[in-house]
């Protein structure tokens, strides 16, 4: 795994990507299915938001260090992840196995569950409820959403800025 010293990573960062978490340690790379960022936190994974990463991954204080990365396309997803250590607010570039390694690597290990039948059709059962009874958001409810993430796009491209002029005039 490789750091990347000059890339500077925001505190937005996880919120314009739509991670909500609590791991130390994320990947993000471009998928094709979907044509969406893919997120990786060790106990699972999940679709990001693609504005919120590209505002990222497109300005000019972090463009240049990640240009010749293979971190996925429209075409075709990448050998290559942007590794995120949330805690020392630092990013490396690693192969996708590597990094995979490393978001598994930061939780216990956990023993296998073993269900019954009846215990796995109760859980679908509590999962398929809760879907079905989840509130669904209104128009207003969406628009604010919407009015937040574009904020704090705004406010990571204020904070990256500002790093790339210091940087640029030092």
């Amino acid at each position: 795994m490789d750091l990347l010293p000059d890339v500077p990573v925001p505190p937005q960062l996880e919120a314009v990507i739509g991670y909500p978490g609590d791991a130390r340690w994320i990947s993000i790379c471009w998928t094709c299915c979907g044509d969406c960022p893919w997120i990786d936190f060790g106990k699972g994974s999940m679709t990001g938001t693609p504005y919120g990463l590209l505002a990222f991954w497109r300005h000019p204080a972090v463009e240049p260090h990640l240009r010749d990365a293979e971190l996925g396309s429209s075409e075709r997803d990448g050998t290559e992840r942007l590794v995120i250590d949330r805690v020392e607010r630092t990013a490396f570039l690693a192969s996708a196995a590597e990094a995979r390694r490393v978001v598994t690597g930061q939780w216990p290990a956990e023993p296998a569950a073993e269900l019954t039948r009846e215990e796995w059709d109760a859980v679908v059962e509590r999962i398929r409820h809760a879907m079905l009874n989840r509130p669904i958001p209104s128009m207003n409810d969406l628009m604010r959403q919407l009015q937040e993430h574009s904020r704090l796009v705004g406010e990571m491209v204020r904070w990256l800025d500002e790093r790339h002029a210091g940087h640029a005039g030092g």
